[in-house]
C-alpha cells in the first residue's frame, strides 16, 4: 500500500486551528475556539494539533509538512517598489502620511512577533519536519480557487489586513494564481466596516454581521456624505482619507467622527456603510471581469462573510457563478496555506470542497450514559422522523447533533437548533432565549429538491448555496409558508441541503413538508451567546443543560428537558 502524504496547515496569530490534507484531500479541521470555548481563540492550536493526530493515528514525525499563510512578511518581487509609489499618491496629506506609516510601522512589529512564536511553537511539535510558507493573502485566493467548482476564475480577497494587503484581484486556473491587483492595509474595506461597527455600539471583528442586519432597516443616503469622508474608488482602485474619519485600525476614533456619527441613527450609518461597501466591491469585480473574461467568481477573507454583498456580486450582470470558501476569515488559512502548496508544488487541481463536516465527532454512546446518569429521559423512537415532525409541529426547540462538528462559523446540521418557520414571534421567542439579536431573521434549511420553488435565481449547480453564505430573494410561496426567515428586504441566507451531503437532514426536511407543507425549518448554530458552536460531548450537554433547547436530538435517539411536557401523542 502506497504511503500517505500528510499536509497539516496550521494558522496562529489570528483565529488559530489545523487542517490535515491526506493524498490532497482535505479529510480532518478545526478551530481551536472548538475546544477552549473561547470564541475566535487566538491561541497557538495545541488542542487542535493533538486532535487531529490522535483522531489520523499519526506521530509528528509521519507530517511531511506543515504549512503556514499568515504573518509571511513583505511579499518577493514588485511589492516594495508598488507599495512605495502608493503611499507617494498619499504624500500630500501630512495627516494621511502619518497613519499610513503607522500602520505599516505596528503591522511590520505585530507580525515579526507572531511569527517568530509560530515557529518556536511549530518546531517543539514537529522538530524535523519543513514548513512551507506563503503571505497572508495567498492562502485565502489559493482556499478560494482551489475548493471551487471552477477551472478558471476570478478570484477576490477582502478582509481587514494579511502582509501589508487588504483586497486582491487575482485570475486562476491550473497553473497559478496571477495578482492583477491589491490594496494595501490603509487602503481596507475590513477596517472601513469594522469601524462602523464600532460607531453602531459593537464590537469589531464580531459583530459585523449586526451591521449587516441593521442596514435594511436604515436609509443609506442620510449618512451617505460621512461614509464618503472615509474610503471611494478612484481610477478603479480602492482609496481611503486617513485622518479624522479613517484611520487603518479598529481603534483611534476622532471627536469630530464621533460627533459626526452620532447624527445618525445605527440604522442609517449601517445603510450608508452597506450600501459603500457593495459598491466598491462590484465596481472592481465588475471592472476586472471585463479586462479578463473571467465570469466564475471566488471569494475569501474575512469581508466576504457578508453574505448580501455576495448576493449582489452574485447578480452582477457579467457574473456566471459565485464560489464563497465557507470558512472564508482568517480561520481558514490552515486550509489555504495547504491549498497554496498544492496548486504550486504538488499540481494538484481545483476541485469543490466535499464536506465541511471535518471537526471532532459526537458520540452517541457517551451522550446517551451522560444524559442517563443526569436523570434527562432519553427515547429512541420507532419512527423517528415521525416524532421530531410532531414536537417541531408544536413548536418545540429542537438541537440536531450528529458526527463531526462542522468546519467553519456555520452549523449545517450536525451542530444545529432548528424550528418551525411559522412566526416572527417564535424568532423572537428563540432569540430571547438565546440572548442574541443579530437583527436578521434566522436562517432557513431547504432540501435540495425544494429549494427551486423557494430562491430566485437559483440552480443545483451553485454550490455555495449549500454552505449558508450568500442571501437570495425569496418567491412570493416561499414568503407566505415561511415568514420567520424572510428578512425585510425579501431575502434568506439559506442552507440548501443535499442527500449526499446530509442525509438525515434531507430526509427530516422533506417528511416535515410532506406533513405540514412547510419548506424549510429555522437553522441556527448551537450555542449559547458568544460561546463557540457546541462541538464536543460536554459543550452539548452544558448547552442542553442550560436550557438553549427542549430537545435534544442524536439520532436515533431523543433527549427531553426534565420540566418538558410530555403528552405529545
Amino acid at each position: 500500500m502506497a504511503a500517505k502524504n500528510n499536509l497539516l496547515g496550521i494558522c496562529a496569530g489570528g483565529p488559530s486551528g489545523v487542517a490535515l490534507f491526506q493524498n490532497e484531500k482535505l479529510i480532518l479541521a478545526v478551530n481551536e475556539e472548538r475546544f477552549t470555548g473561547i470564541k475566535l481563540d487566538r491561541a497557538y492550536p495545541h488542542n487542535s494539533i493533538n486532535w487531529c493526530l490522535k483522531e489520523s493515528g499519526l506521530f509528528p514525525k509521519e507530517i511531511d509538512a506543515i504549512c503556514y499563510g499568515f504573518s509571511n512578511g513583505i511579499e518577493q518581487g514588485n511589492f516594495v517598489a508598488s507599495m512605495i509609489k502608493r503611499i507617494y499618491e498619499y504624500s500630500t496629506d501630512p495627516k494621511s502620511l502619518k497613519a499610513i506609516c503607522e500602520r505599516l510601522s505596528i503591522e511590520a512589529e505585530v507580525d515579526s512577533k507572531k511569527r517568530k512564536s509560530f515557529y518556536e511553537e511549530t518546531s517543539k511539535i514537529f522538530p524535523e519536519i519543513p514548513i512551507y510558507s506563503c503571505s497572508h493573502h495567498q492562502a485565502h485566493q489559493a482556499c478560494a480557487y482551489m475548493a471551487s467548482p471552477f477551472k478558471k476564475a476570478l478570484v477576490i480577497t477582502s478582509d481587514g489586513r494579511g502582509d501589508f494587503e487588504s483586497f486582491t484581484v487575482s485570475a486562476a486556473n491550473s497553473k497559478g494564481i496571477n495578482k492583477i491587483y491589491s490594496a494595501f492595509s490603509w487602503e481596507s474595506l475590513g477596517y472601513f466596516y469594522g469601524r462602523i461597527t464600532h460607531l453602531c455600539g459593537f464590537k469589531p471583528e464580531r459583530h459585523e454581521g449586526k451591521i449587516l442586519g441593521l442596514s435594511a432597516h436604515g436609509n443609506p443616503k442620510l449618512a451617505k456624505q460621512l461614509v464618503d469622508k472615509m474610503v471611494e474608488v478612484k481610477d478603479g482602485k480602492i482609496h481611503t482619507f486617513p485622518g479624522d474619519f479613517y484611520t487603518p485600525f479598529f481603534t483611534n476614533y476622532s471627536k469630530r467622527l464621533k460627533n459626526e456619527a452620532s447624527k445618525f441613527s445605527k440604522e442609517d450609518l449601517a445603510a450608508a456603510a452597506q450600501l459603500k461597501l457593495e459598491d466598491i466591491v462590484c465596481k472592481i469585480v465588475s471592472n476586472n471581469i471585463h479586462k479578463t473574461g473571467l465570469k466564475n467568481i471566488c471569494l475569501a477573507g474575512g469581508v466576504f462573510s457578508n453574505v448580501r454583498l455576495n448576493q449582489k456580486i452574485k447578480n452582477l450582470p457579467k457574473v456566471n457563478d459565485v464560489f464563497i470558501y465557507p470558512n472564508m476569515g482568517d480561520d481558514g488559512l490552515c486550509a489555504g496555506a495547504v491549498y497554496h502548496k498544492l496548486l504550486y508544488e504538488h499540481k494538484t487541481l481545483s476541485s469543490p470542497i466535499k464536506s465541511l463536516y471535518l471537526g471532532p465527532k459526537i458520540s452517541n454512546n457517551a451522550l446517551l450514559s451522560t444524559l442517563r446518569k443526569k436523570e434527562f429521559k432519553v427515547e429512541k423512537p420507532i419512527n423517528l422522523h415521525e416524532e421530531v415532525v410532531k414536537l417541531l409541529a408544536k413548536e418545540k426547540v429542537i438541537a440536531l447533533v450528529q458526527g463531526r462538528t462542522e468546519f467553519g462559523p456555520r452549523a449545517l446540521g450536525n451542530r444545529s437548533i432548528l424550528l418551525t418557520p411559522d412566526s416572527k414571534s417564535l424568532s423572537d421567542s428563540l432569540n430571547a432565549r438565546l440572548n442574541r439579536n443579530d437583527f436578521m431573521p434566522f436562517a432557513p434549511v431547504i432540501a435540495s429538491n425544494l429549494a427551486e420553488r423557494c430562491l430566485v435565481n437559483y440552480s443545483k449547480s451553485q454550490f455555495s448555496a449549500r454552505h449558508m453564505v450568500i442571501t437570495y430573494d425569496v418567491s412570493s410561496e416561499f414568503k407566505k409558508n415561511s415568514p420567520a426567515v424572510v428578512h425585510v428586504d425579501g431575502s434568506v441566507r439559506p442552507q440548501v441541503v443535499f442527500k449526499e451531503d446530509n442525509f438525515f437532514l434531507y430526509e427530516l426536511l422533506n417528511h416535515w413538508y410532506n406533513k405540514t407543507g412547510k419548506l424549510c425549518l429555522i437553522n441556527t448554530s448551537f450555542n449559547l451567546h458568544e460561546n463557540p458552536i457546541a462541538s464536543l460531548e460536554k459543550d452539548v450537554i452544558h448547552s442542553f443543560e442550560s436550557n438553549a433547547v427542549d430537545c435534544l436530538l442524536f439520532p436515533p435517539y431523543i433527549s427531553y428537558q426534565k420540566e418538558m411536557e410530555l403528552s405529545l401523542y
